[in-house]
Formats: structure tokens, sequence, C-alpha cells
């Protein structure tokens, strides 16, 4: 009689498809949803489709999906914790859910949803379109949780860069037209979801800290130095280590806008 040599399976198993991990997000997602879930669905298969089909897209596709439930109100801390769940449903093909860079996207998305649509009158410097220093200062403290769960400093990947000027010399009309000019520059050059705010006379701008950084700053200052309006201005800056507890930073910001 032979024998049938028995081989080891190899069959693998695939996780699951883009369709049944998008169903069992939502059945996650779904339950603290009261209402209208419309905009919650579109923008989990938004995600999902990105994660299965499009990866080189995730990083957009989480940040809409910051941007468009933080416009409904969604807290930073609830979208987290759904991305959470996705990454852990996902298995090993979730991982970049997990990176820093996933991350950021997604506070960045919602810092554009929560804090410049629903809130935007509130949150936004009639003059210059820059925001308040309150939205700094939430801002500020979402970043600060964010690096804190990944286990990294936040004075070490984020820096203020710091505008000052002085137009007490100048008629009012002069001097509100001086910081129209300083807020449109600096809204064109920072595009990439940073939060730039104005206190009065002072621009501070919640920037990454790369090696970038002070030559971009650097850019933008000679670039305000070649307007007549801002010329005699006192238009200087220089870059602000932040604080390395978020305990601080109240007292940081006080100091920072007097």
């Amino acid at each position: 009689m032979r024998r049938r040599s028995i081989r080891p399976d190899t069959t693998t198993f695939p996780g699951p498809s883009s369709d049944e991990l998008c169903g069992r997000w939502l059945s996650v997602v779904l339950s603290s949803v009261r209402g209208d879930t419309s905009g919650v669905e579109m923008a989990c298969h938004d995600v999902v489709e990105a994660l299965a089909v499009r990866p080189d897209q995730l990083t957009d596709a989480v940040t809409r999906f910051g941007r468009e439930l933080g416009g409904e109100g969604w807290l930073l801390t609830e979208l987290t914790a759904w991305i959470g769940e996705l990454a852990m449903m996902a298995g090993e093909s979730g991982a970049p859910l997990r990176r820093f860079a996933a991350g950021v996207a997604l506070a960045q998305g919602w810092a554009d949803g929560y804090l410049y649509s629903t809130q935007a009158f509130d949150c936004t410097d009639s003059l210059t379109g820059l925001v308040t220093l309150p939205v700094l200062r939430l801002r500020l403290g979402q970043v600060y949780d964010q690096c804190a769960s990944l286990g990294l400093p936040a004075e070490q990947v984020y820096c203020l860069a710091v505008i000052d000027t002085d137009f007490s010399n100048r008629p009012p009309l002069e001097r509100d037209a001086a910081m129209v000019v300083i807020g449109d520059q600096v809204l064109l050059e920072y595009r990439g979801g940073e939060t730039a705010a104005v206190k009065e006379n002072r621009v501070l701008i919640l920037t990454s800290r790369t090696e970038a950084t002070h030559e971009q700053f650097r850019g933008l200052l000679a670039l305000l130095h070649q307007y007549p309006l801002l010329a005699g201005g006192h238009v200087i800056g220089w870059i602000e280590e932040l604080p390395a507890s978020v305990e601080m930073i109240d007292r940081y910001l006080v100091d920072l806008a007097a």
C-alpha cells in the first residue's frame, strides 16, 4: 500500500475585503451617531477605499475624514478612536494608520473642519483672516496630546514662528492696511496645515520643526520688508521653542502676546 505524502497546508487566508472591513468599522462608528449618518458613512468609505486600493492617497483621505467630521462637530478624540478601531480591524494592512503622519493628517483636517467652518466667525480675526489666540491655544493642546500619544516631545516636532510689528506712529487706516498685507502673505506662505494667529501687532505661526523651517521663515520676512507700506514698521521675526509641558502653554502664550 502506497502512502501519500502529507504536505503542510500553505493556503493563505486574506484579510477582510474592503466592503467587509468598511461594514465592520461602520457598525462601531455608527453606534455613536444619532440622526443623519450619511456624512459619516461617506467619510468612512473614503478612508477604507484609500487603505485598500489607493494607499498613496491614504494621508489625503484621513485629512478629509478629519475635516468633514470635524465640520460636523465631532471631537478629535472621537475621530482618533475611530481610526484606531479601523487600524486594529485591518490587521497588518492598517499599519499606515498607526503612523505619525496619519495622526498629523487627522489632526490638521479636524482643525480645518472644526475650527474654520461652523465656528469661523468667532475664531477668525476679521481684519487679517488669521485665527485668534484661543484657537491657537486649542491647536497647541491638540499638538501636545497627539505627540504624547506617539511618545514624541512636542517641542521637538513643532515650534512657533513669531512676527512682531510696531505701527503705532501710523494713522489707523494705514496700520490696518499694513496688518492686512502681513496676514495675506502669511496665509500665502503657510498653506500646509499650519496655524497662524494674530494678537494685536503680533503674529504667531505654529509650524512643523524641520530643517527648512528657518529658511522658509526668513524668506517670508524678506518678502515683507519689500513692501513700502511696511517700511519703518519695525517688522522683525524669530523662532520660538515650545515649552516642555502643555501645562506651561497658557503662561507661554500670555508672555508671547504681551
